[in-house]
């Protein structure tokens, strides 16, 4: 059974069996993100402000906005640490996020522009901390293998059930 929430009229139609969500949670937390980023948009351009003064608010909050998404990864990085693997860290993601990142904060570097230079330059942080990790702490590729193993011996034994229920079957 899943567990309810105090939103369940929203994740659970009525018309649906309760263990089946209408949403996942990432889709709730996907759909509040834009909610607030419609909020913010609205708020900004209908006030009265200067364009300069909505330039900087808008900035400052997307900054905030790519702060999260550059910190993201540190429970993946508290996941290796714990394990001492790697395998939770997607390489391709992390080298594409930190050459992004390095390339906006030599730009934002070029210009003078801390708006620029200051989230990006930590996100090049963090993603070179994810590679000395990725480095420091190869994935292994054993613990695959034995997952592998387990789950062909547990298809097997579902196997070997439905064999018996079915030659049950055939003598009733």
């Amino acid at each position: 059974s899943v567990k309810k929430t105090s939103i369940d009229h929203m994740i659970y139609p009525p018309s649906l069996s309760s263990d089946i969500p209408l949403f996942v949670p990432h889709e709730l937390n996907v759909m509040l993100v834009v909610i607030v980023w419609i909020i913010i948009i609205s708020t900004t351009s209908l006030a009265p402000i200067t364009t300069e003064r909505r330039k900087y608010i808008v900035g400052i909050l997307v900054n905030i906005n790519l702060i999260f998404y550059f910190t993201a990864p540190l429970s993946t990085i508290r996941t290796v640490l714990q394990s001492r693997n790697s395998k939770t860290i997607h390489v391709r993601t992390m080298v594409t996020n930190t050459a992004n990142a390095f390339f906006w904060c030599l730009y934002g570097l070029s210009l003078l522009n801390p708006f620029i230079f200051v989230p990006n330059g930590i996100g090049v942080l963090l993603g070179i901390v994810q590679a000395f990790l990725s480095l420091s702490y190869p994935g292994h590729a054993s613990t695959d293998i034995r997952n592998s193993e387990e789950s062909l011996d547990k298809l097997h034994a579902s196997k070997q059930t439905i064999d018996k229920v079915g030659e049950m079957n055939e003598f009733t």
